[in-house]
């Protein structure tokens, strides 16, 4: 028995849990599943996993895509005791491209995604987002915050909580208060 008709799966903090078991598992469940958490799975929160892990989730041709709604990516772990890289910019291109209709996405600690990768996940065709966290994405500036205003206007809950790198101007500017 599987359960095909699965909705939402949450696998955060699974340190055992292995790339190849969801390789075999998530093909059942592409038409069913909206929600997937990978949180403080470190070992598979890196491009080559996701973009494995994505594939696997795709509808068959023409779309291409998954019928995910909501993606967490995050991580609580220290850059140092990683076992393997964080997500990059690629995986945003992957992101972007493999889930047209995502609403939720949580980068929480993704330290390596650069203003140019959240410039991918964005453009050229806006994601539905309504829920973003890039709490603790270090790499990101203020080109990040005007590319979030220009580009997600459904956007209702943001984190851009310990992005150090942020100024007050391009926050007032997200906000409509310049």
């Amino acid at each position: 028995p599987s359960l095909t008709s699965l909705r939402e799966l949450d696998l955060s903090h699974c340190p055992g849990l292995q790339l190849s078991l969801l390789e075999r598992a998530l093909p059942a469940l592409r038409h069913s599943l909206r929600s997937l958490s990978l949180r403080n799975t470190d070992h598979l929160l890196n491009d080559d996993a996701i973009a494995v892990i994505l594939s696997r989730l795709a509808l068959p041709a023409p779309s291409g895509t998954t019928a995910l709604i909501s993606l967490h990516l995050g991580t609580s772990t220290r850059r140092a005791a990683r076992p393997s890289p964080p997500l990059s910019d690629h995986s945003m291109r992957v992101i972007h491209a493999a889930c047209p209709s995502l609403q939720s996405l949580s980068l929480h600690n993704q330290t390596r995604i650069t203003d140019a990768g959240l410039h991918h996940l964005l453009t050229p065709t806006p994601l539905p987002l309504s829920v973003l966290d890039l709490g603790l994405c270090a790499s990101l500036s203020d080109q990040s915050i005007l590319s979030l205003a220009a580009h997600c206007p459904s956007l209702r809950r943001l984190s851009l909580r310990n992005c150090w790198r942020l100024t007050t101007p391009a926050v007032q500017a997200l906000l409509g208060t310049n």
